[in-house]
């Protein structure tokens, strides 16, 4: 019998038996009730079993409307949808998801990421926060739940998953080269690299292992990061280090934000620092979307109507350095040596700067030429503790043309540049996801003095900061104590 012959007798509703006629019989209400509680793959599918399913299906809006409601978010109300099309995007995203094979899914790494971004764009919060309670976190959470989210994170909970979507930048590629890879600078940036670097800083949990049976150091995706980060510094003499495309685009280079993730999550992790923050560091998409930070319950506090990106508090810090001696060390030709030297564990947990920042608003200006105008310019300082002298912060935060949330801190040490930091906001405006980027330091004498950073929002208060290091020490104990004194 010919597909085209089966497909013709699929479509009689004849060929059904008697379950045809008793199906017509129903009410529609009783069919869109039956058919509204089926997952979007079998929804999709059944609407090509006959024609009879097919007018039930096609072109239903209640009935595709339904199905969203029951397994996402509500979105907002200013947003208009096409609810089949969502449905019928997630459908063919949960088939892909469940291929096992690597092989299957290269090719379809562009329609991921779009698919990807398109949930947490829509992503809202459900009403509650993330359960912290059983880790070591020394604050109640301020990431929202989402249902959004937690699909993503059970979609891409496999192994094969992620590393046919999330290791496929130049990164990986090279780390994929075993033995024989160059550690050098990348070349220019790839769409597939980047899409792929994307996927994975939106997953936030840094990926460290291509191979679940290889655990040397070599197969350790820091042995490639740290490497080609740091060796970003010849290359930019004429602007600082920041983790965006050196077209002068303004668009986010995502293979840079990958390489800081993977830097700093090793120190975290290594140091165990990370078991403090595991909505940041341990929690797949948690707070990759758009307003996702849910500030805990300040009674005292009145935060102001003007503020867009929700700047005012106090906001965790993180940064890895390296001493000047170790720096020159990168500039080896050995590659080998690289290699062996950024292995060192005990190195690892001296690099990592624990800081907690306190931020004001101080101004608000138009958006420039170079800027995207949907929100304004918004001017801000601060101190970060543990205080050094007179410190202070001048900051600021803006959106790109792109709709990129970037974020620029200078540290001012008794009146002089001392630290600069750039970065991007995960999730965009008030994500809980935090800001990723690089610091540096301005060399007259030679390239820039940088290394990676993040920073993330703890609570909208502005008191809190000696509370927290008091926290730090109580519950964390020496090993805090210890990466600070290593700094």
């Amino acid at each position: 019998m010919s597909a085209k012959t089966k497909l013709s007798m699929a479509g009689d509703p004849s060929n059904m038996g008697e379950a045809a006629p008793l199906f017509a019989k129903l009410p529609n209400e009783s069919i869109h009730n039956i058919f509204s509680l089926l997952d979007p793959v079998d929804l999709v599918s059944l609407a090509r079993v006959c024609r009879l399913f097919c007018s039930h299906i096609k072109g239903n809006r209640a009935l595709f409307h339904s199905v969203y409601k029951r397994l996402l978010d509500t979105p907002p109300k200013d947003v208009e949808i096409d609810y089949e099309a969502e449905v019928r995007r997630l459908a063919r995203l949960q088939v892909i998801c469940s291929r096992p094979s690597v092989d299957d899914n290269k090719h379809e790494l562009e329609f991921v990421s779009k698919a990807v971004d398109r949930l947490l764009e829509l992503a809202c919060s459900n009403g509650h926060t993330v359960d912290n309670s059983q880790t070591y976190a020394l604050a109640p959470s301020t990431h929202a739940t989402s249902y959004n989210v937690q699909l993503l994170a059970r979609l891409f909970s496999d192994p094969s998953t992620r590393s046919a979507f999330m290791q496929r930048s130049s990164l990986f590629q090279l780390l994929r080269c075993g033995t024989d890879r160059v550690l050098a600078p990348p070349g220019p940036p790839q769409k597939e690299h980047q899409l792929s670097a994307k996927l994975h800083c939106l997953l936030g949990r840094p990926l460290f292992f291509t191979n679940n049976e290889c655990r040397r150091p070599c197969c350790h995706s820091y042995s490639v990061a740290a490497p080609l980060m740091y060796a970003i510094r010849a290359d930019t003499r004429l602007a600082h280090p920041a983790p965006f495309l050196d077209d002068g685009s303004g668009g986010v280079d995502w293979e840079k934000v990958e390489a800081v993730i993977i830097v700093l999550g090793t120190t975290m992790w290594e140091s165990r620092v990370a078991e403090l923050f595991p909505e940041i560091w341990n929690s797949p998409f948690s707070g990759s979307f758009a307003q996702s930070f849910v500030p805990p319950p300040e009674p005292d506090m009145m935060l102001s109507a003007s503020d867009p990106y929700n700047v005012t508090g106090t906001w965790y810090r993180v940064l890895n350095t390296v001493g000047l001696a170790e720096e020159g060390d990168l500039n080896l030709t050995s590659t080998q040596a690289v290699r062996d030297y950024l292995q060192n564990t005990i190195v690892l947990q001296q690099l990592l700067r624990l800081h907690v920042m306190r931020i004001d608003i101080t101004s608000f200006e138009k958006p420039g030429p170079m800027d995207g105008q949907n929100l304004p310019v918004v001017h801000f300082k601060g101190v970060s503790w543990p205080l050094e002298g007179d410190d202070y912060m001048p900051c600021s935060v803006r959106l790109t043309r792109h709709g990129d949330v970037r974020w620029l801190i200078d540290h001012v040490r008794q009146g002089d540049f001392h630290l600069g930091c750039d970065g991007v906001q995960l999730g965009g405006v008030r994500s809980a996801r935090g800001v990723v980027g690089h610091w540096f330091a301005f060399d007259p004498h030679g390239p820039w003095d940088q290394g990676p950073m993040a920073f993330w929002k703890m609570t909208d208060s502005n008191v809190a900061t000696d509370e927290m290091h008091d926290a730090f020490v109580t519950q964390f104990g020496e090993k805090y104590q210890a990466v600070l004194e290593s700094a």
